[in-house]
């Protein structure tokens, strides 16, 4: 697998905010978007290769049973996932993925935490409303980046087109630093109270930055 780096840290996103949590960053990403904090992980070639066999080691030797594999796209790498995955059936899983691949994996252990990108992010890859769905069928939540109102605007029609549930729903203001964060988490609101959304700011920024491996 194309691996970019592991390390043991606190979930800032999404459902498991403040669990602690290792973090499997694997590279290559088909959406490239305008304001992504992680473009190192972008060129697949530039990733580490590792087997499966000595991905499973790293792990172990972090003491919580929590994996949340991310990117990039992690989706691109399904085929390898199902073998890691697989051979870690007594870890609670999390996959971090933007929505626009359909899941073929196997294993049960597993929530997707879905993020497909709005406007404002200007990505390579378009969201298709049949793949979002294929996401409604098995454990998952999602979590829209919202920049401005225009983009709030495209989440309601997606989330209305693919009929997500609001309790599926998580906003999370755009920014890598503290006082973006903060007016962008204002803003998101009068949404939250509007539509019974969910506001989860991101946690890991907050608390060290914009930094890599924490």
């Amino acid at each position: 697998m194309k691996i970019n780096e592991i390390f043991f840290s606190i979930q800032g996103e999404g459902l498991n905010s403040g669990k602690a949590s290792i973090f499997l960053r694997l590279q290559g990403c088909n959406c490239r978007c305008k304001w992504c904090d992680t473009r190192y992980t972008w060129k697949i070639k530039d990733g580490k290769e590792m087997s499966v066999k000595k991905i499973i080691k790293e792990i172990q030797k972090y003491p919580v049973k929590r994996l949340t594999i991310t990117g990039g796209e992690p989706m691109l790498q399904q085929e390898e996932l199902d073998k890691l995955i697989h051979n870690l059936h007594d870890y609670e899983i999390e996959i971090e993925t933007n929505g626009t691949i359909v899941p073929k994996l196997k294993a049960y252990n597993l929530r997707y935490n879905v993020s497909p990108k709005p406007p404002s992010a200007k990505t390579l890859k378009n969201i298709n409303i049949k793949t979002l769905k294929k996401y409604l069928q098995i454990k998952s939540s999602f979590k829209f980046v919202i920049s401005d109102s225009h983009d709030m605007d495209w989440v309601n029609n997606i989330i209305s087109l693919a009929k997500i549930p609001a309790k599926k729903v998580i906003l999370m203001p755009e920014g890598i630093d503290l006082n973006t964060i903060v007016k962008n988490s204002i803003h998101l609101v009068q949404y939250i109270k509007k539509y019974d959304y969910r506001l989860i700011p991101r946690l890991q920024i907050m608390i060290w930055g914009n930094q890599k491996g924490v």
